[in-house]
């Protein structure tokens, strides 16, 4: 209380504490505010630092000699001189050394402190025991406290950690052996930093869960649809696992649809979070479920970051177009973000660096290898392929896993109304089928790489070849089949036709600086892409380093559980970071 609480006098706490009465403390500018209870409870390991305080106006003296090492009462004699004057020492440092003592006093008594010492200390200067008394004058001092410090390792290289991402330089340091205080030194124009970055670094501007989860990784599920829901259960079934590799237990603490949300700050039990699954596989809104919020989104996303949770993750899952705005505002709030949604990357080109640059500026990871191929490699090694040095020149790929599909039962003599169904009934097809029809979805891929490896810098349309029309959109699954029976005849026709000349139909995405194109391509037997099977995706990425012999990676791209293990593979990589 003494530092910085000019209303609450450390005595006047003296009498409450020792019978453990809470107080209650409220800013008299906004009385109905609810303020800050001061009690003896806490939350061990998570959050181990509640306060941070400083005061202003100080100064440092450094007593410093060699001659001092091994002398006994030269600490008494630095103190006794400044108590007969009635100066109060408000921090002490000393190094195991013994050849310097530091110690702050208010700044009003620099002067008279540097005299007192100079004095005393006379003799001993003259023989060179003592061979100076420094003064360093405009210095504050930032005290960090809690309960939750003692016995917890690492706080104080988060302290020091958090002031050096600032460049602030430490002067002097204190720490108790209760473990319970940590006062440093700084100078007084860079105390306002020093206490924001202390300040965040522990999230003292979030509310506490109450909870202890040091070993904790928090999700916030965005999209419940037949991803969202495989996710889960993926989660639930991994738990021990992903304690055992990285040390840590994941939770998710909200789910949101397009209704609303649920939210708990301890993690939504087990049970719970069956229901909700349940629900949502009936095809039920969350709102059906009590304690849900009727609310967008980015109102979810507020509401979890405002409590302190533990290394947050935004994961979306879900086909929303707005969801750039809800990334934007998480990275903002000090969470990492996993997508699948291919939408906020593939828009226009300032949103994409936009979301770049807020996850560089705040220190954040954005992840978003379930964008492109499922759950293959593929983001991960193009971002290795640049991360190591080379430059990519070119690449090519059948990004759809659905249109692969599709393909292949066109080959077998499938009509391609009757191939869709299968496609849809199997759960390959975005949740509108047209996307894929039209290559919507493959463009948007084609167009995530592009911008990731910098081989397209613009919004420029994409050259897109469909298979269908576009005004199909929008049109429901039965009424859409009917539709589809016009394309079988030209479709049969075709694939014959390619058939004879010894080459098959692939649906191929080619990137090259500057220009994308989409469409169907008959490719020859020495293709790669003339060997591809059931939902299987490939891409062939052509860099420096690759010329003469490019890299390829391929696998199934299609399918909710391959899709779902992609999106974990990113949870992970974040979690090896954050750990």
């Amino acid at each position: 209380s003494f530092y910085g609480a000019k209303m609450l006098h450390q005595r006047s706490m003296i009498p409450v504490t020792s019978r453990g009465i809470p107080v209650q403390v409220r800013n008299s500018l906004s009385p109905k505010s609810p303020g800050t209870v001061v009690d003896g409870r806490f939350t061990p390991g998570s959050h181990p630092v509640k306060a941070i305080s400083a005061v202003r106006d100080h100064c440092l003296l450094s007593v410093e000699g060699k001659g001092m090492a091994g002398v006994p009462g030269v600490a008494a004699r630095v103190f006794r001189s400044l108590a007969d004057r009635n100066i109060s020492v408000t921090m002490i440092s000393q190094s195991s050394s013994e050849s310097t003592i530091c110690l702050a006093v208010p700044g009003e008594h620099a002067v008279n402190t540097e005299a007192l010492l100079k004095s005393e200390f006379q003799p001993d200067m003259c023989r060179g025991d003592v061979e100076e008394i420094v003064v360093r004058q405009n210095v504050a001092l930032v005290a960090v406290v809690g309960l939750g410090m003692a016995n917890t390792p690492g706080v104080a290289s988060r302290v020091f950690s958090s002031l050096s991402k600032q460049r602030i330089n430490v002067l002097a340091i204190a720490q108790g052996s209760s473990e319970l205080n940590i006062s440093l030194a700084v100078d007084r124009h860079d105390v306002d930093d020093a206490l924001r970055a202390v300040h965040t670094e522990f999230g003292l501007h979030r509310l506490d869960t109450g909870r202890d989860m040091g070993r904790g990784l928090d999700l916030i599920l965005l999209g419940c649809g037949k991803i969202g829901r495989a996710l889960a259960e993926l989660i639930l079934d991994r738990r021990a696992h992903l304690f055992d590799r990285f040390g840590l237990t994941p939770r998710i603490v909200a789910v949101a649809d397009r209704s609303g949300y649920l939210f708990e700050p301890g993690g939504i039990p087990k049970e719970k979070l069956a229901s909700i699954l349940k629900t949502k596989e009936a095809l039920q809104p969350l709102t059906s479920l009590e304690g849900a919020v009727k609310a967008n989104p980015v109102t979810m996303v507020e509401s979890a970051l405002s409590y302190r949770l533990v290394r947050p993750v935004l994961v979306d899952v879900s086909a929303a177009d707005d969801s750039h705005e809800i990334f934007v505002q998480a990275l903002r709030l000090g969470c990492d973000v996993v997508t699948a949604n291919k939408k906020p990357l593939a828009g226009p080109l300032e949103q994409f660096r936009s979301l770049m640059d807020e996850a560089g500026s705040q220190g954040r990871i954005l992840k978003a290898e379930a964008t492109v191929g499922a759950g293959l490699p593929v983001v991960d090694t193009l971002e290795m392929l640049l991360a190591t040095g080379d430059r990519l020149n070119r690449f090519e790929g059948s990004l759809s896993g659905t249109l692969s599909y599709l393909m292949g039962q066109l080959e077998e003599g499938t009509p391609f109304s009757e191939a869709v169904a299968q496609a849809v009934s199997l759960g390959y097809t975005e949740p509108d089928p047209v996307d894929d029809l039209t290559g919507a979805d493959v463009a948007r891929k084609a167009m995530i790489l592009g911008r990731l490896s910098g081989l397209v810098l613009s919004d420029d349309p994409v050259k897109l070849t469909g298979l269908i029309e576009p005004s199909l959109e929008g049109r429901d699954l039965s009424a859409l089949m009917k539709e589809l029976k016009q394309y079988d005849e030209p479709f049969a026709a075709r694939i014959s036709e390619v058939g004879k000349k010894g080459m098959v139909l692939r649906y191929i995405a080619k990137v090259r600086p500057g220009a994308i194109e989409v469409g169907p391509v008959a490719v020859p037997a020495d293709s790669p892409f003339h060997r591809l099977q059931g939902t299987d995706n490939m891409i062939v990425f052509e860099s420096d380093r690759y010329s003469l012999r490019p890299l390829v990676v391929a696998g199934p791209g299609a399918g909710v559980e391959v899709t779902a293990m992609g999106v974990l593979g990113d949870i992970l990589r974040i979690a090896a970071e954050r750990r």
